[in-house]
């Protein structure tokens, strides 16, 4: 099972659904949606139409869980990463409204850098926050496709560890090279730029109201 998550569109995981059951190929894709937030990306599985992004991250939460999809907090409290950080989860987690609740947290990655929280994140999902724990690959370079995953045992229910989790290949920066790296993150860095500049300069030129 493979997901298929682009930023802020459906199209291509849709498309993808598409072609492996019209090969019939012997795996299933999941339909995806990364949601971009400024506080950190929220994967969405199991979607079919986009998520707005433009909204708290509770709010996004919510709205995922109302297409009936998984909300997922991916490299939490990574090193030079952005994702929902520890007093986000926190506050998402104590609200009581439980539609604001993720349903899993990323524990491993394909990605060094991604998986450089790791530890805190197990240490306060065992004591506290008690999520399905995953694994994936966050592949945005081919190499990485695969190179990390769950093997779930049963259904991804709080609490439950979701199944065998394992890494098979960790790319370097120095397997991957340092060009291609750089221009990802660029395009990163561009990307969430307009997410972020775009509605403040909106507001300033609406007078600043909001």
């Amino acid at each position: 099972m493979v997901v298929i998550a682009d930023r802020d569109r459906i199209d291509s995981s849709l498309e993808a659904r598409e072609i492996v059951a019209r090969e019939h190929l012997e795996f299933e894709t999941v339909s995806g949606l990364l949601v971009t937030r400024t506080e950190g990306p929220i994967p969405a599985l199991w979607v079919e139409a986009p998520i707005d992004a433009r909204q708290s991250s509770a709010a996004t939460i919510a709205a995922i869980h109302d297409a009936s999809a998984l909300a997922i907090i991916v490299h939490p409290f990574a090193h030079w990463q952005r994702s929902i950080n520890r007093r986000m989860l926190e506050r998402l987690l104590a609200n009581d409204d439980t539609a604001t609740h993720p349903d899993a947290i990323q524990l491993t990655s394909g990605s060094a850098r991604a998986s450089s929280g790791r530890q805190l994140a197990l240490e306060l999902n065992a004591t506290g926050f008690h999520l399905a724990e995953v694994c994936a690959s966050n592949a945005v370079f081919t190499e990485r496709v695969g190179s990390a995953y769950t093997i779930f045992r049963h259904a991804l229910l709080p609490g439950s560890r979701a199944g065998e989790q394992g890494v098979a290949q960790r790319y370097t920066v120095r397997h991957l090279g340092w060009h291609r790296v750089a221009e990802q993150h660029s395009r990163e860095a561009g990307f969430v730029s307009r997410r972020t500049f775009a509605p403040l300069l909106g507001r300033f030129a609406s007078g600043g109201s909001r």
